[in-house]
């Protein structure tokens, strides 16, 4: 069982204010697939095999969603003087990037690993060589 937590910290005092707390949606169950040992089959004939039915790995709503849905419908109740959100490596994602945005807040964390970083080049290339990235 996992919880989302939107607190306000009041960096003065040094105090936390926790404004809401949520439980996360549980995750479907996928029930595993057997695979069924099959023996070798000497004949040429080809039989039509049915594929076991699988359900669906990612839900319709990610946590993601949930998280950044939780914090729109939170942001009525910050103070007025609230600009910036912080948050873990996990939510610089651009599902959750977008909302913050939308709700005119900036985003203060950790990026993530796999986080890509590239600007490209837009000045003049050198005639020779391999252009500039």
């Amino acid at each position: 069982m996992e919880i989302s937590v939107i607190s306000i910290l009041e960096i003065e005092t040094r105090l936390s204010y926790s404004l809401s707390v949520q439980q996360t949606p549980s995750r479907p169950q996928i029930k595993p697939v057997k695979k069924l040992l099959q023996k070798p089959n000497n004949s040429r004939s080809k039989k039509t095999r049915k594929k076991p039915d699988s359900q669906s790995s990612t839900p319709d709503l990610t946590r993601v969603d949930d998280y950044a849905q939780h914090l729109k419908n939170t942001r009525c109740f910050f103070p007025t003087s609230v600009r910036y959100l912080v948050a873990d490596g996990y939510y610089y994602r651009s599902k959750f990037w977008e909302a913050v945005r939308e709700l005119n807040l900036d985003f203060i964390g950790k990026l993530r690993a796999d986080a890509n970083l590239r600007y490209l080049y837009t000045g003049e290339q050198n005639k020779l060589g391999a252009p500039r990235k």
